[in-house]
Formats: structure tokens, sequence, C-alpha cells
């Protein structure tokens, strides 16, 4: 395989569901921080489903929903809703 194969090839995988799969956590934690009144360091996001995300941090915790994702996973073309909480974490 050529350089330029490989390189491409690397590209194409970390502009699809790698790419994307950050992309989303990175916006959870954007919007968490908000409404968990929480620092990025002292919160942490897990994926539930596709696409959905639970944010716990500071006592707390919500639901998030990311939608609207292009293939390409670029932050603008995502929106993030929160759809639970913010409630007492367990």
């Amino acid at each position: 395989m050529s350089w330029s194969k490989a390189i491409s090839a690397c590209v194409l995988v970390i502009l699809t569901g790698c790419g994307t799969a950050r992309v989303k956590n990175d916006l959870v934690l954007d919007r968490a921080k908000v409404d968990l009144d929480c620092q990025t360091g002292d919160l942490s996001v897990s994926e539930v489903s596709k696409n959905s995300y639970q944010a716990t941090g500071c006592g707390k915790k919500a639901m998030y929903v990311v939608e609207m994702c292009a293939w390409y996973g670029f932050k603008g073309s995502c929106t993030t809703k929160l759809d639970s909480g913010p409630d007492p974490a367990e």
C-alpha cells in the first residue's frame, strides 16, 4: 500500500464514526458544564445509546440527546439537547 493510500485510509477512519463519537462527547461536556454547574475535569460522560449520553459530576447527573450530526462530525453540525435533569447523582 502506498503512503498516500495509507494516509487517506487513516483520514477516513478519523472523519467517520470515531471522530463523530468524540465530537458528541465534547458537545455533551460543553453543555453539562453549564447545566450541572461543574468544571470539565469534574464531569464524566458515558454513551447510553447511539445518540444518548449521560453526564455526571458535582453530585448531579443529566441525560442529553445529540442530533443532526453530519457524517463528518464537526461540532457545528450537531445539536445537543437536555433530555432530563439535572437530578441528584445516585
